[in-house]
C-alpha cells in the first residue's frame, strides 16, 4: 500500500527514498519497460537538457529556466532516473517551437504538484505550430493547453481522479486530465498512445483527437456507481461535443460526446457513446452499449450477437426477454474498474466470449488487444 509510520519524535530528518515494483498486465503507461523504439531522438539540431542525480539540473524547473534562457531551441528535457519531481510548471512554446519532456529507457519519473501543468503556445497561423511531446512518464495532476499545439502523449499515465488519496480512491473524480481551453485551438491536435489517462476536456473546435492501446477512465468516486463526468467531451456533463476522433483498441470508462467519430476499431465503450455526424465514419469490431448514437456500425457487440440470434430463429421472432437477456451477458465485465489494481482494466474470465474475441484478428477488444492473447 505504501504506507509508513514513524514513531512520534522518530521521524526521519531527511527525505525518505523507496525502491519498489509493481504490476501490471501490459507495457502501456509511464513505466521501467523498454521503449527505446519509441523515445525522442538526440539530434546534432536539438538541444538535450539532462536532469536527474549527477546531471547537470537536479530539477525540471531548472532545466526550463535554462531552456528558456537559451531562446527556447528546438529541445528534449530528459529525466535520467525514476526519482520524484516538482511539476507545477508554465511552458511557453515559441512559434514553430519543440519541446520534449521523456526520461531515460528503463526509468519512470513521477511528476507531482501538476495543477495543473500549463502550455502555451505563441503561434498565430497553423504553420507557426509548436509540438509538445511528454513521453514514459507518471503525472500526478492534470494538463492544460492553451494555442496552436500538437501534443504528443506516448507511454504515459495521468492519473484518472488527478491523484489517489491513501485508500486509493481518486481525489477528484470530476477534474479531467487534460484539458483544452482558449479560443484559438482550430489546429491544435492530440494524439495519445500507449497511455493510462482520466478525462478529455476538448472543445469540438480542436483539429483531431487520436487514441489507440490506452485507457481513458472518468474514475468512479468511493461508492458511486456512475462516473462524475464524461470521458471524452467538450464538458464534464457531455453537453457539448468534443472534436473529431479517432480510437483504436482503446478501453473507456465514462461517456463519450464527440463532433465526428471516424473510426471507432476494437473499443469497448463501457458508457454511451454518441457522435454529432454521423453519415461519415465507422465503428467497428467494438462493443458500443444500448442507447449510443454512432456512425454504421460493422461487427459490434451486442448488435452482432443479437442478430446472429435472430437469424438462427427466423422466421421466428426474437422476444424480448431472450433480447435484453443477450445484451446482459454480452457486456464487457472487468476484474477491476480502480487504476492503481494490478487488473485494472482487465477482461474477467466471465467476460462473454463475443468481447474476448471480438477483435478483428479475433484477439480481444480494447486495450489489452496488443497482448494478443
Amino acid at each position: 500500500r505504501g504506507r509508513i509510520t514513524f514513531a512520534t519524535d522518530e521521524e526521519p530528518v531527511d527525505d525518505i527514498t523507496v525502491s519498489y515494483n509493481y504490476g501490471f498486465s501490459a507495457d502501456i503507461g509511464g513505466g521501467p519497460y523498454d521503449r527505446r523504439e519509441r523515445m525522442a531522438e538526440i539530434t546534432p539540431n536539438i538541444t538535450e537538457f539532462q536532469v536527474g542525480a549527477g546531471k547537470t539540473y537536479a530539477t525540471l524547473s531548472a532545466a526550463l529556466s535554462d531552456w528558456n534562457a537559451q531562446q527556447k531551441p528546438p529541445a528534449i528535457i530528459r529525466v535520467y532516473d525514476s526519482a520524484t519531481y516538482d511539476a507545477n510548471l508554465t511552458i511557453s512554446l515559441p512559434e514553430n517551437g519543440m519541446l520534449v519532456i521523456d526520461c531515460e529507457n528503463g526509468e519512470r519519473p513521477t511528476l507531482v504538484n501538476a495543477g495543473p501543468l500549463k502550455v502555451t503556445s505563441a503561434a498565430t497561423s497553423a504553420e507557426e505550430t509548436a509540438a509538445f511531446t511528454l513521453n514514459g512518464l507518471l503525472i500526478e495532476g492534470s494538463l492544460e493547453l492553451s494555442g496552436k499545439i500538437i501534443l504528443t502523449i506516448g507511454d504515459c499515465t495521468l492519473i484518472p481522479g488527478r491523484a489517489l488519496d491513501e485508500d486509493g480512491y481518486p481525489e477528484h473524480p470530476d477534474q479531467a486530465s487534460i484539458v483544452v481551453s482558449g479560443t484559438d485551438v482550430t489546429d491544435t491536435t492530440l494524439s495519445i498512445s500507449r497511455a493510462i489517462l482520466g478525462p478529455l476536456q476538448l472543445p469540438a473546435e480542436c483539429q483531431a483527437l487520436t487514441v489507440s492501446d490506452s485507457i481513458v477512465d472518468a474514475p468512479l468516486a468511493k461508492d458511486a456507481d456512475d462516473p462524475a463526468r464524461a470521458a471524452i467531451a467538450a464538458d464534464a456533463d457531455a453537453t457539448l461535443a468534443g472534436p473529431v476522433t479517432t480510437l483504436e483498441r482503446v478501453t473507456i470508462f465514462g461517456e463519450v460526446f464527440v463532433k465526428e467519430l471516424t473510426l471507432a476499431s476494437e473499443v469497448i465503450f463501457v458508457h454511451t457513446v454518441k457522435a454529432e455526424r454521423r453519415q461519415t465514419g465507422c465503428v467497428r469490431f467494438s462493443y458500443v452499449p444500448q442507447g449510443s448514437q454512432t456512425p454504421r456500425r460493422y461487427l459490434c457487440q451486442p448488435d452482432l450477437a443479437i442478430s446472429n440470434r435472430e437469424k438462427e430463429l427466423d422466421p421466428d421472432p426474437l422476444t424480448n426477454a431472450e433480447r435484453e437477456e443477450i445484451i446482459l451477458r454480452v457486456r464487457p465485465q472487468f476484474t477491476s474498474k480502480r487504476y492503481g489494481q494490478p487488473a485494472y482494466a482487465q477482461l474477467s474470465s466471465a467476460c462473454a466470449r463475443e468481447i474476448k474475441q471480438g477483435a478483428e484478428d479475433g484477439s480481444e477488444m480494447g486495450v489489452f488487444s496488443l497482448l494478443q492473447q
